[in-house]
């Protein structure tokens, strides 16, 4: 059954009066139709949703690392309510902020729930070059403790990719296009990478539910059979 010209058109009308410049990043010159667009758009969805799996691990897995690695060096559990660590004002506020969830909650403060209330925004930017001599050189051989010789203990060599999770997971959470990041796939492979390299056991887990590899290969071609079955 060929799809219904008319059909299609008004559907993409009424999808792209939602928000213009959103849905207009789907689109190509070269397309057949707006259904390359949509399928575009429901290859986006599964990508996002397949690439949380490695980003939840990565969440997990480094701020848990970071937090023992940091108890064990400063001699404390709250260490994030120590001024002489912690003397950055933006990451204070994010402490304060957890801490203001918590109390809103009816929870307490104990150091497990302060650390998992912790955006990972906050936890990246303990890795920043203001905290090189005070967190980072003490902490890295312990948390990236199974990185492969090739690769350097250091700031330089670790934090861009933190970054580079950081970003893609704020892309994600906001709904953004992600399949046409530049170099998604390398994104992917450097997610399980961060992630090995801390805990091979929890990159173990990921092999359960990561799919992306496939969908990615199977690019948004293959929605569209459907979408011409639905605007048949």
């Amino acid at each position: 059954m060929q799809p219904n010209a008319l059909k299609i058109t008004t559907s993409w009308a009424a999808i792209r009066a939602l928000a213009p410049d959103r849905f207009d990043r789907f689109r190509r010159a070269s397309d057949t139709d707006e259904l390359d667009a949509i399928a575009r758009y429901l290859w986006n969805m599964a990508l996002s949703r397949s690439i949380q799996t490695p980003l939840h691990v990565l969440e997990v897995t480094f701020r848990n690392r970071l937090h023992n690695a940091i108890v064990t060096h400063r001699g404390r559990s709250d260490w994030y309510d120590d001024t002489t660590l912690i003397k950055d004002h933006t990451e204070r506020k994010m402490v304060a902020s957890a801490k203001k969830q918590l109390t809103k909650l009816g929870r307490p403060h104990d150091p497990g729930r302060v650390v998992a209330e912790l955006t990972f925004g906050f936890w990246t930017s303990l890795y920043g070059r203001h905290h090189d001599q005070t967190i980072i050189r003490p902490t890295i051989g312990t948390v990236f403790q199974y990185s492969p010789p090739v690769v350097p203990k250091t700031r330089q060599a670790i934090t861009p990719h933190l970054k580079e999770a950081r970003d893609l997971r704020n892309r994600v959470s906001h709904h953004e296009p992600i399949y046409s990041m530049p170099d998604l796939g390398g994104v992917h492979s450097r997610l399980r990478e961060l992630v090995a390299w801390m805990s091979p056991e929890m990159d173990t887990l990921i092999d359960v539910d990561d799919n992306f590899r496939k969908l990615f290969g199977d690019g948004w071609r293959v929605y569209r059979p459907l979408l011409e079955q639905l605007f048949g």
